[in-house]
């Protein structure tokens, strides 16, 4: 998601436009991106949530960020509803676990709030798995229901956005979304 930061679906101006009090990065990789939004913090002044299976993914660390090692959906559960201004999402590239993450930032975004997810072309007709790790989250990953389920990533934003407005929408770099609840 890093090469949408400045460029393509340009998430720091997203970001610097909506004002966010928190940000939550879902799927961290190796931690590019969460540099970026940790630096940008500092200007626009908003608290960041990194969650990712696999910790710790940087040795990267800022005043303003918490690493949390654990299983996107399950990790969203525990927070409050409203409470997340801005999401970036880039993780397991699957219909279930984008829906169940859809299902959850439903809860737990703003209205207003924005959500920006990746690999929307590069996945759009496919369903990916990135089981690697999860067995270190000690959450039971349900690899054999997301196997079953034949539906492409794309689907999970069709069926589950219902009245977000797309805010910002690129080819570019695997493509990528911008939600507006």
């Amino acid at each position: 998601m890093h090469h949408h930061f400045s460029r393509n679906l340009k998430v720091r101006g997203l970001i610097e436009s909506s004002s966010p009090s928190l940000v939550v990065e879902l799927g961290t990789g190796g931690g590019e991106n969460t540099e970026q939004l940790a630096l940008l913090s500092d200007k626009v002044g908003f608290d960041l949530i990194a969650i990712d299976v696999i910790l710790p993914v940087s040795e990267y660390k800022h005043p303003k960020l918490r690493w949390l090692q654990g299983v996107s959906y399950v990790e969203l559960g525990k927070m409050g509803d409203a409470s997340v201004d801005f999401c970036v999402l880039d993780t397991d590239h699957n219909y279930w676990t984008l829906k169940k993450e859809l299902e959850e930032l439903r809860r737990v975004m703003t209205t207003g709030g924005i959500v920006a997810i990746h690999d929307t072309e590069s996945y759009k007709n496919d369903n990916g798995y990135m089981p690697s790790g999860y067995g270190q989250t000690g959450v039971d990953y349900p690899m054999e229901v997301m196997k079953r389920e034949t539906r492409p990533y794309a689907d999970a934003i069709n069926d589950t956005i219902g009245d977000w407005e797309v805010v910002a929408k690129t080819k570019a770099s695997c493509g990528a979304i911008a939600l507006q609840k």
